[in-house]
């Protein structure tokens, strides 16, 4: 990650570095504790959007793989971040909420340690309330589902990689 980047304060500290879709391969987020996305491109080295998401840390994050145009953040404060990236914005409008979320999901009581799209619509966050909850981004405000089976906190998730609805 270039130099300055995460500059907020000097000692911001990187959470997350994720990949871009295969539309966008040299693409990469990076999150940090002071609550700054940084969407950047890894073969120019050059900064595309660089996001002051939240007052808080910004603990995990997943780039959307399909079309490539949505990020989600956990944040410390139990929130879920969807952030609305790669979208051509004409010259003559302006888009005033570029820097804000497009879906803010509240549901569960504890840091969202891991988040996870299993496809453009639909993701999958843990968190220390030992919860597991389902969003569908075209309902957001509340979640699909919550899997409440842990008896501690959720620290990382993966799915399955023949099948996205396995995790």
């Amino acid at each position: 990650i270039p130099e300055k980047v995460h500059e907020k304060t000097e000692k911001a500290k990187i959470t997350d570095i994720i990949w871009g879709s295969t539309h966008y391969c040299t693409q990469i987020i990076s999150i940090d504790d002071t609550g700054c996305l940084v969407h950047w491109d890894a073969f120019t080295n050059k900064v595309l959007t660089k996001i002051e998401a939240s007052k808080t840390w910004l603990i995990s994050a997943d780039f959307e793989k399909t079309e490539g145009k949505k990020v989600a953040c956990g944040t410390l404060d139990a929130k879920l971040l969807i952030f609305e990236i790669n979208t051509l914005v004409k010259k003559k409008e302006k888009n005033i909420n570029k820097n804000k979320p497009i879906h803010e999901l509240v549901g569960h009581q504890g840091a969202i340690q891991c988040c996870k799209f299993l496809n453009g619509n639909f993701l999958i966050s843990g968190s220390t309330d030992a919860k597991v909850c389902v969003w569908d981004l075209e309902s957001p405000q509340v979640y699909l589902s919550m899997h409440n089976e842990h008896t501690a906190d959720v620290l990382c998730m993966s799915t399955f990689e023949n099948d996205s609805n396995i995790f």
